[in-house]
């Protein structure tokens, strides 16, 4: 197919569809645009609205920690909350990653004795890294004792958090690898065989990529430890460090 076979005239007469910023999370849509947080709250409603379709009366829960790294995720459910209270889904921030995760272990126990108000709950729990750390017992008790028939659990982690040690151990490999590779290039270009320039490079920038890169962590820690990539605190700490 070439740009002669495209019939322009069609489409110039074709209206335009009618959009708008909530469609994202109204399920007629069956075309929207979302962003990762965004596409979560709409997981949730079609999952309320897959039960509902195989008559099962479930409800959703979703908690956390508000310091995830998660890209905003607290606050893309705050704003979908008419949404997701018309969809039976509860939004709740944890106190902090061991409590809400043991709500949601919680949730898949509402039918242990038959009393429970719904046929199940799915759940989804995030937190950063070092609250999965933190969280392990809880996750191991629930794993062990499963999700109920009619819920589940969904665990989501971020790693791009200022105080993650992935984040931290990735900054220090790659001012490693830039700040030789200034230095490796001209000494090269100067005549020096590469293993040469590379001790050379290494003797001569170790000491002073290692202290740059430790006082530029301890001030985006200590300004923005727990913001995530996604938050302006993040952006803002990393600008005062440089």
């Amino acid at each position: 197919m070439d740009g002669n076979d495209v019939k322009l005239n069609q489409i110039y007469a074709s209206g335009l569809r009618d959009v708008g910023l909530q469609d994202k999370y109204d399920l007629n849509k069956s075309t929207v645009f979302v962003s990762g947080t965004q596409a979560l709250v709409r997981l949730c409603l079609l999952q309320a609205e897959k039960d509902r379709a195989a008559g099962l009366n479930t409800a959703g829960y979703v908690t956390g920690y508000r310091g995830s790294p998660l890209g905003g995720i607290d606050l893309q459910f705050s704003q979908a909350e008419p949404a997701l209270t018309a969809a039976g889904v509860t939004f709740h921030p944890g106190l902090n990653e061991d409590l809400a995760a043991t709500a949601v272990w919680g949730t898949q126990q509402i039918n242990l004795h038959g009393e429970g108000a719904r046929d199940g709950v799915f759940a989804i729990w995030y937190g950063k890294g070092p609250g999965v750390d933190r969280t392990g017992d809880v996750f191991r008790h629930g794993n062990l004792a499963g999700s109920s028939e009619h819920g589940g659990v969904l665990v989501l982690m971020g790693l791009l958090a200022i105080s993650g040690w992935p984040v931290n151990l990735a900054t220090f490999a790659l001012a490693y690898v830039i700040g030789f590779g200034f230095t490796l290039g001209p000494l090269m270009q100067s005549g020096e065989p590469f293993w040469v320039a590379l001790k050379d490079s290494v003797v001569a920038e170790s000491l002073s990529i290692t202290a740059m890169e430790a006082s530029a962590l301890a001030v985006n820690t200590g300004l923005a430890g727990g913001a995530g990539i996604g938050e302006p605190l993040f952006w803002a700490a990393l600008v005062v460090s440089l």
